[in-house]
């Protein structure tokens, strides 16, 4: 309940924020395991996807306040490198909580090998906690940049280094060296999240995904300070399909101008470990107006693809998920036309 009320202060902006009295008992019931529907939705799918919502990622879950801040081109820079399509899952690094039963809990393997992590009690995870038996395994799967390689400012700040090497910011993973990831230190990735409303049936909040399965937001290692990689730019303005090209563009290199910053700096990772980690530069963009986004169309073969945001399987990884969630409120989009207009809603 405390962290739904600071959530809707956040997003309006204010200290509180006047809901309808049937909407805010039906939240309470939700939160008390009474209930999965909100007075005032008829939708049957709705109903579902919150009672799912609730069962997945409670309101009760600590969440970072969203920090709402415009990426000007200033704060961009003028980088024109292109960045490296990767894959990257953005989910916890650490293990399944230990079994009750007798047997050992199952040992995680970093990403590509069969390496486990040397498992760190939760307590002892900061560099500045004594834990004098921690020997991890060394992993360098990229090929070598230089012994004690100069890293790069991270978005955080300064970080601790030892015998030459960063040490995660995050703490002690179980696994030493860098791993699967390009540098020792931070490792820079953009994530952009570009929404729009379809009318094709009613009202939808649809958003821009890699053409997968499962369903994927579009995620580059790019330069740092780098929200939207010159490729992808580009991709964007050949997919517009319209008379007046050259109009529409300009209307879209505006919109890409005012990306709304949802989150900056580092998040856990299969693929951290001890001495690199991954960085991430998520910025939101919305066409306001809906006079722009909605000429941007993609063919069947192509990488990318709009879809609903009420799609089974909407982004499996936490960590993105939770951060497209923080999006919707920040922004504080309709999901649908449906049901209350001033209930910020997450899926």
């Amino acid at each position: 309940k405390q962290w739904y009320q600071r959530r809707v202060a956040i997003t309006a902006g204010e200290e509180t924020e006047n809901l309808d009295g049937k909407v805010l008992t039906s939240l309470l019931k939700i939160l008390e395991g009474k209930s999965t529907k909100i007075e005032g939705y008829t939708s049957s799918l709705l109903s579902d996807k919150l009672g799912k919502l609730i069962n997945r990622n409670p309101l009760t879950s600590n969440i970072p306040d969203a920090g709402v801040l415009n990426v000007m081109e200033e704060d961009i820079g003028d980088l024109e490198v292109d960045a490296v399509p990767m894959t990257v899952t953005f989910s916890s690094q650490s293990p399944d909580p230990p079994s009750t039963h007798s047997q050992p809990p199952t040992p995680v393997l970093y990403p590509w090998t069969d390496i486990p992590r040397v498992e760190v009690p939760s307590n002892k995870a900061k560099w500045g906690i004594a834990l004098p038996d921690y020997h991890p395994s060394i992993v360098n799967l990229a090929p070598p940049a230089g012994e004690g390689s100069s890293p790069q400012k991270g978005y955080d700040g300064p970080y601790e280094i030892a015998d030459g090497y960063p040490l995660n910011p995050l703490g002690r993973t179980g696994i030493g060296g860098k791993g699967g990831l390009s540098s020792f230190g931070p490792n820079f990735f953009a994530v952009p999240i570009i929404t729009r409303y379809s009318k094709n049936e009613g009202i939808s909040l649809e958003v821009l995904v890699l053409n997968t399965t499962p369903i994927k937001l579009p995620t580059w290692e790019a330069p740092r300070n780098t929200p939207l990689p010159p490729h992808f730019t580009r991709t964007l303005h050949a997919a517009v399909a319209h008379k007046d090209t050259f109009k529409v563009q300009k209307e879209l290199g505006k919109i890409l101008q005012r990306g709304v910053l949802i989150e900056r700096g580092v998040v856990p990772s299969s693929l951290n470990t001890d001495n690199a980690w991954c960085e991430m530069l998520i910025v939101s963009y919305h066409d306001d107006h809906d006079k722009t986004f909605k000429y941007i169309k993609f063919g069947e073969d192509s990488e990318y693809t709009w879809t609903s945001v009420l799609s089974d399987g909407m982004f499996e990884d936490p960590v993105i998920s939770k951060y497209f969630e923080k999006a919707i409120y920040t922004r504080q989009l309709k999901i649908t036309d449906e049901g209350t207009q001033d209930l910020p809603l997450i899926v």
